[in-house]
């Protein structure tokens, strides 16, 4: 009997070990960005955290037409800049400089392998943009009129 309990314990135990990796915070679903209705590909993937897509910031920031993309080395920190709006996006922090106002954000920016990820959604608003969520497709959708989007 306590076998029988014991091999019961354990086949209860191995299952949650998928339901607790499916619930991982870093998905590994592919997700798509279009700009203006094209698609638009990086080098990088980007992914999803705690239900925020996270892209490299370069990739979108050059997409969405932003004038420069640099690294401030001292302050472990992306800068973008476009049509005199200057974006800071500290490293590890979950605030940003919006033309130097603090903007609290939800889920911080991050440093991954040498390349600064951000949530998409606070930079194309803050470049400009409008963005949507396809969930039954997993493509976000970044609308910017003002930008032509090359397409290959």
């Amino acid at each position: 009997m306590k076998i029988k309990i014991l091999a019961f314990l354990l086949l209860i135990s191995l299952m949650a070990i998928p339901v607790h990796a499916a619930t991982n915070t870093t998905s590994k679903m592919l997700i798509d960005i279009m700009v203006n209705g094209h698609y638009i590909k990086s080098d990088t993937r980007p992914f999803l955290s705690t239900d925020t897509t996270y892209v490299p910031i370069r990739f979108v920031s050059e997409a969405l037409g932003a004038d420069e993309v640099s690294w401030d080395a001292n302050n472990r920190a992306a800068i973008v800049k476009d049509n005199g709006t200057e974006i800071v996006l500290p490293i590890g922090k979950h605030y940003a400089l919006v033309n130097g106002q603090y903007m609290k954000l939800t889920h911080g920016i991050q440093l991954i392998n040498d390349r600064t990820f951000v949530p998409v959604r606070f930079i194309a608003e803050n470049l400009g943009a409008t963005v949507t969520w396809n969930n039954q497709y997993f493509i976000v959708n970044i609308n910017k009129p003002s930008i032509e989007v090359p397409t290959s």
